[in-house]
């Protein structure tokens, strides 16, 4: 499987739509279309980088963004992928969106409907 960080050396389904990808030196979330429509806000998509019609977070980077929208994913990677992540907690997630992200978090809490993509 091809992403932008190069050739898919291991690809972990999360759940239908998501999938986790490490290549040689990069790996991120790899988000199908239909599954950001639905579960990722604007703000959230619109900072992904575009890689043919899926949606891309790499995890040296942006891919706190699309976990801060699906939390539940820090579980399910957690128990499919044997790796030390840097960001592993919600106050992970809060600290590098706060440090790196502080404009997704102004535009997301903005929205009248965040309620509906984070509990």
């Amino acid at each position: 499987m091809m992403t932008p960080w190069g050739l898919a050396k291991s690809v972990f389904d999360l759940e239908p739509g998501i999938v986790f990808v490490l290549t040689d030196e990069h790996g991120g979330l790899i988000v199908a279309p239909d599954y950001a429509e639905k579960k990722l806000s604007h703000p959230a998509r619109s900072r992904a980088v575009r890689f043919l019609n899926f949606y891309a977070y790499e995890m040296d980077g942006n891919w706190a963004i699309a976990l801060w929208e699906l939390p539940r994913l820090l579980g399910v990677l957690r128990e499919k992928v044997a790796l030390d992540f840097k960001i592993s907690s919600e106050q992970d997630l809060k600290s590098a969106l706060s440090t790196r992200y502080p404009d997704y978090l102004k535009d997301y809490w903005s929205l009248k409907s965040y309620t509906l993509c984070r509990p």
